[in-house]
């Protein structure tokens, strides 16, 4: 029999195999995570970085972003990372937090336009755990502070929705991140006839309520009126998402934006604001 603690193991040589098989997977995805932490890239290129990064957070409206400096190219559209604090001024009041690495998807992809490096974007919708105890965190530091991070990955396939003249973008409440990353994607490459194909977006989003505060100004359907509200879990995403408006314009990409508000009262909306190639219009959903 083989030398294993276990008296099944020590019975069946076939069984004993395969749990050490087991172990040696376990061990290796383990080492493999541990690599991700000091790389970029580790099957395709491996390119040595700082396992610890100083990022900054702040707490706006429900939600904490995450702005976390990350090397040129680390990242592409629909990749998620996994998150660990390690920043002592938070962990004193959260020691447990220690051992915990959360996956969050990245809203952003980098850009050209970067003049300093490359910054990852989290969306952090506030909830339990990790997120409540670091929104109680930045509470205590007046809404924004700067934190120490081990970034673990990116993860999961690349989206290249670039490569479709049309596409359809479909989410629903705190999904709507994925789809900010893969249409800042398809964004970035139009701003290059050679790179991108895509001609038109339209984004399908689903909330639940808006309600709080106002478009940017040079996103308002005329100069003397249309206030938007919007409810203040999703304010910053919507400002984000008008931004993106202007950012299409300039990629001569036609973006047309949809959300959907499936409760709550819609007050004070104007008719839907348009620029010369888009449109972003608010309202019920007709079923």
């Amino acid at each position: 029999s083989c030398d294993w603690s276990s008296d099944v193991c020590s019975s069946d040589l076939e069984l004993c195999a395969w749990t050490y098989a087991a172990v040696g997977f376990w061990v290796f995805e383990r080492f493999a995570r541990v690599l991700q932490l000091f790389s970029v890239g580790l099957l395709a290129r491996f390119k040595l970085r700082s396992p610890i990064i100083r990022a900054d957070a702040e707490l706006v409206h429900g939600a904490i972003l995450l702005r976390v400096p990350f090397p040129t190219g680390g990242w592409q559209a629909g990749q998620y990372a996994y998150l660990r604090i390690v920043d002592p001024t938070f962990l004193r009041h959260a020691p447990h937090l220690l051992f915990q690495a959360h996956p969050f998807t990245i809203a952003n992809v980098p850009t050209s336009s970067m003049s300093h490096e490359p910054e990852m974007l989290f969306v952090l919708r506030v909830r339990g755990g990790m997120t409540a105890s670091l929104a109680k965190h930045l509470e205590r530091t007046n809404g924004s502070a700067r934190v120490l991070l081990a970034v673990e990955g990116p993860y999961g396939r690349s989206v290249r929705a670039d490569r479709h003249q049309d596409v359809l973008l479909i989410a629903g409440g705190a999904g709507i991140t994925h789809i900010m990353s893969i249409m800042a994607g398809v964004i970035e490459k139009g701003r290059s006839a050679k790179r991108g194909q895509t001609k038109r977006v339209q984004l399908v989003w689903i909330v639940q309520h808006l309600g709080v505060s106002r478009a940017p100004p040079l996103l308002r359907a005329d100069s003397d009126s249309a206030h938007l509200h919007f409810a203040e879990q999703a304010d910053w995403i919507v400002q984000d998402l008008f931004q993106t408006v202007q950012r299409a314009h300039r990629a001569n990409v036609i973006l047309t934006i949809k959300i959907y508000v499936t409760r709550g009262r819609i007050s004070a909306l104007p008719s839907p604001m348009s620029s010369s190639d888009s449109l972003v219009e608010i309202g019920r959903a007709h079923v």
